[in-house]
């Protein structure tokens, strides 16, 4: 399980990742990255609550991955880093 606090962060990124998924393939984006895009976060939900032992540098560490193999995606381990979420976002404005 991540850290509890680290939880609506988490939980963005994998929505962010969902989001920019879902535009490559607007854009026509080759099927194999988008099976490796997914292939990535597909863990991703597993280790925010399925596991009893703290998993938030795992969950850091696949997100590194997924940056390194696509750099498109590097911003994500960066929000996750700096606690980026809709609550952070809407307490900003």
């Amino acid at each position: 399980m991540i850290a509890h606090e680290k939880i609506p962060a988490a939980l963005y990124a994998i929505h962010m990742i969902l989001v920019q998924a879902r535009f490559l393939v607007g854009e026509g984006v080759d099927q194999k990255k988008l099976y490796n895009i997914l292939d990535w976060a597909e863990i991703l939900p597993t280790l925010i609550t399925c596991r009893e032992e703290d998993t938030t540098e795992e969950f850091r560490e696949m997100l590194a991955g997924l940056g390194e193999q696509y750099p498109e995606f590097s911003g994500h381990l960066g929000n996750f880093d700096k606690d980026i979420s809709w609550n952070a976002l809407a307490q900003s404005k």
